[in-house]
């Protein structure tokens, strides 16, 4: 994962070089659903003219904001981030999405703390107050936190990461 303060894509990366974003074009500021502009690469669908595809900012007029790396025909599905101006409901955060729907952990900063969430294809499953402690490591490859185990390796990787392979 990427700081909250580091945009979630590279814009010029071999990924949108590929065959699958070989007609999206950089739109600026267009239309895409209700009171919201998307600036990114987009191309044209069924859904509009503009519809997003590859990396891209969605915005909201009342102060929303999702970047992300990969938007497939007009649904997030990569890594990203958001924020929320909204008085009262101020926050920020950064996670994944597949197919739309919020996946994996997600860490946000909302009601005056600070939380890793965990979702399941859009179910929130746990939500846990953080707090800095020294028990966790962080993942040398995907940077998640993880307890390392007394025989752990000199490059400390959290156990989706146990070899190189």
């Amino acid at each position: 994962m990427w700081q909250m303060r580091d945009i979630p894509f590279q814009r010029f990366d071999q990924l949108y070089e590929g065959p699958e974003f070989a007609d999206a074009r950089f739109a600026e500021l267009v239309p895409w659903g209700r009171d919201q502009t998307f600036t990114g690469l987009a191309h044209g669908t069924p859904k509009g003219e503009h519809t997003p595809h590859g990396w891209g900012v969605l915005e909201h007029h009342e102060g929303f904001m999702q970047a992300c790396a990969v938007w497939r025909d007009g649904v997030a599905d990569g890594p990203g981030m958001w924020s929320s101006i909204v008085e009262g409901k101020e926050q920020c955060g950064y996670g994944a999405w597949v197919q739309g729907k919020r996946h994996g952990y997600f860490a946000l900063v909302k009601e005056g703390g600070v939380y890793v969430e965990d979702y399941d294809m859009g179910e929130l499953k746990r939500r846990i107050k953080w707090r800095k402690d020294k028990l966790h490591l962080q993942c040398a490859r995907c940077r998640m936190l993880f307890v390392p185990c007394a025989n752990s390796p000199e490059e400390k990787l959290c156990r989706f990461h146990l070899s190189k392979n």
